[in-house]
């Protein structure tokens, strides 16, 4: 089985807000493949650059990374940065859709899901984890529903740090800015190499949203019943 990992992390933006935790969140999840799950470095991509982190590039690399996934290999596709709702053009028709922020553009839910559908190999296995504002879906958690990030295959797998209509949040943790998702999901990883997706939901349940602290988020959780009980990596 081959391990490969995409990770796109995106700070600085031609138009949109500078963000501090993307980078730092990024830093984590390589250290943590590396260390905790010898992913081995290079089976690690990482695109941080505003020259990387375009959206033909994401888009380019996206691909090729779905591409590289055989029959019986483990994927993980992670990217922190912005992410918002726009209206598009669908059929002559205008749709609100999903989107994630590149430095120069966006890359819509749409475009995600039409290359999952004509590059991702249905017997391999991938997890989508975005760490980004309205990322969650137009649904609550276990709806029937499907994410717009999610494929249609049964071995995909997509967590987001929050509901379609709230934000994700960045706080200064161990003395840097890191996304509360991130940090809350990479520590429960740390704690057991082995964690499920229903391990992680039932422990992120203590600690988002948190009013106390402001952070209103609640993490979602896309997949069938039978991907609960699977490792998040392997």
């Amino acid at each position: 089985m081959t391990r490969l990992s995409l990770i796109v992390g995106i700070n600085y933006y031609r138009d949109a807000n500078t963000l501090i935790s993307c980078l730092q969140d990024i830093r984590d999840w390589k250290d943590l493949l590396m260390q905790k799950f010898d992913f081995p470095v290079s089976s690690i991509r990482m695109l941080t650059q505003v020259k990387e982190t375009t959206k033909r590039s994401i888009l380019d690399s996206y691909r090729d990374f779905l591409s590289a996934l055989k029959a019986g290999d483990y994927g993980i596709f992670i990217f922190s940065g912005h992410g918002g709702q726009f209206i598009v053009d669908e059929g002559g028709k205008q749709e609100l859709v999903e989107g994630l922020r590149t430095s120069d553009d966006v890359i819509y839910s749409t475009e995600i899901r039409q290359l999952l559908e004509s590059h991702l190999n249905p017997h391999s296995r991938l997890v989508t984890v975005i760490d980004a504002c309205h990322s969650g879906g137009a649904t609550l958690q276990g709806s029937s529903v499907p994410s717009p990030w999610r494929s249609d295959h049964q071995n995909h797998v997509v967590l987001t740090s929050c509901r379609q209509s709230e934000r994700a949040y960045g706080d200064a943790i161990g003395g840097t800015m890191r996304g509360v998702f991130t940090y809350y999901l990479s520590q429960s990883l740390q704690q057991s190499q082995k964690l499920t997706f229903r391990e992680f939901l039932d422990y992120i349940k203590n600690h988002l949203p948190n009013k106390q602290k402001g952070y209103h988020q609640t993490p979602q959780f896309f997949g069938t019943p039978e991907n609960l009980d699977q490792s998040i990596i392997v």
